[in-house]
């Protein structure tokens, strides 16, 4: 396979009171989930659990990560580790991007 090179910032457009997002892991011959999301601003993703650790690259605005106990932001260029079984809700409160990549565990 050829190199591949990608514009994350580009590949979602923002929509207007939606998410929006796009697979990744076919498009790059990968096994492990990878996507990049935007998210209007005032847009949820309800609370879940994962059964794989999830990272979470803010790439434009800021995403609120809401845990059982506390919240947390992620800005630009900062990674979010979020450990499988970890119960957690994402919030835009600004509009913003991020790319999700999701990991096994390692034994």
């Amino acid at each position: 396979m050829a190199e591949t090179k990608l514009d994350l910032t580009t590949l979602v457009p923002y929509r207007d009171h939606q998410i929006a997002s796009r697979s990744l892991s076919r498009r790059l011959g990968i096994t492990l989930p990878l996507a990049v999301y935007a998210m209007a601003a005032g847009e949820t993703i309800s609370t879940e659990t994962a059964s794989r650790t999830r990272l979470l690259q803010c790439l434009d605005g800021e995403l609120t990560v809401i845990f059982t106990d506390h919240q947390t932001t992620v800005e630009p260029g900062t990674m979010l580790v979020v450990p499988a079984g970890t119960a957690h809700a994402l919030r835009a409160e600004q509009p913003c991007k991020f790319m999700q990549i999701e990991s096994e565990v390692r034994q």
